[in-house]
């Protein structure tokens, strides 16, 4: 899924594999249609919000779809030895992904945490704005010439955006209380645990609902966690 486009391999009768590309808008959503008959399972990988469209469109036309974490297919191409990637083969991927491991059916989420999730999104990027322009700074700072007007500048952006991440985690925390506010008050009574963590892992597991104990969300996140040992023999 991009932008503008997205590719889809197609599984028929006889086995074979057939290759489209077609326009991320409603008509290449008809079109795909077109290609697959009522009873196929539409598998779909995670790209930031590209996919959603499509999300809409088959939930509105009852159609079954899963949406797989792309940290998922990139593992499964990996298990299959593939060195070269291309849009095409990476949708052959998703496709046997899918006949493979028959992923369940995608629950789509609430308006609430769609509209959690781009906030939380704006968040991250604002933040990274502020990391990039610290930056500038730091770097504006070690020249041997005169700085001082660029140096301001930056400084009243970096002023600007923090005053925009304040509404933003406040309209954010309002929300998440609105939408969730038993697992809010769960969540940040572990100890270390803030507002900010506490947003980003209800957004980020969409309110847990795909995570039933702590290995499922480690998998989750992509994380690999090893215990720890000195080495010392006692």
């Amino acid at each position: 899924m991009s932008a503008e486009t997205f590719d889809i391999c197609v599984q028929s009768a006889d086995n074979n594999f057939a290759w489209h590309q077609l326009p991320n808008n409603i008509t290449g959503f008809k079109q795909l249609l077109q290609y697959c008959p009522s009873n196929y399972h539409f598998v779909m990988e995670a790209t930031g919000t590209f996919h959603l469209p499509l999300c809409f469109f088959l939930h509105e036309n009852n159609c079954s779809y899963s949406v797989v974490n792309a940290l998922q297919i990139k593992r499964y191409i990996q298990m299959n030895l593939e060195r070269s990637k291309s849009d095409k083969k990476d949708a052959k991927h998703i496709c046997m992904y899918g006949i493979e491991r028959k992923p369940a059916q995608y629950k789509m989420p609430c308006q609430q945490y769609f509209e959690c999730k781009q906030i939380n999104n704006a968040i991250e990027s604002l933040t990274n704005e502020v990391v990039c322009f610290n930056n500038k700074i730091y770097a504006a700072e070690k020249l041997k010439i005169d700085s001082a007007v660029v140096i301001k500048s930056y400084k009243n952006i970096i002023k600007n955006l923090k005053a925009e991440l304040k509404k933003l985690e406040a309209e954010l925390d309002k929300k998440l209380k609105s939408w969730q506010p038993d697992l809010v008050k769960t969540v940040q009574s572990v100890k270390g645990i803030g507002k900010r963590a506490t947003a980003i892992l209800i957004v980020f597991t969409q309110a847990f609902q795909h995570t039933e104990s702590y290995q499922q969300l480690i998998s989750y996140a992509g994380l690999s966690p090893k215990e720890y040992t000195s080495g010392k023999k006692h």
